[in-house]
């Protein structure tokens, strides 16, 4: 399953770098790309061995902002 994810914080490519670094070291993750200037992460995933709510967790433990795009209130 694939998801992209609202990211707000992330100013350089460090900053996607260590996004994509926590998201890959999450069990049940299959691939991702997080994007500073496009303010996103884009994660493939194995639903039956993560949730959306754990990715947004893991990138917020890292200091930015997570929201799956249904969950943004715009």
């Amino acid at each position: 399953m694939k998801a992209e994810f609202k990211v707000s914080g992330m100013t350089c490519g460090g900053c996607s770098s260590s996004v994509n670094k926590k998201l890959k070291a999450t069990k049940g993750v299959v691939a991702c790309q997080a994007d500073h200037e496009a303010g996103n992460a884009v994660v493939t995933y194995k639903p039956g061995e993560v949730a959306e709510g754990d990715l947004v967790a893991a990138i917020n433990k890292l200091g930015f902002k997570a929201a799956t795009p249904a969950a943004d209130p715009k």
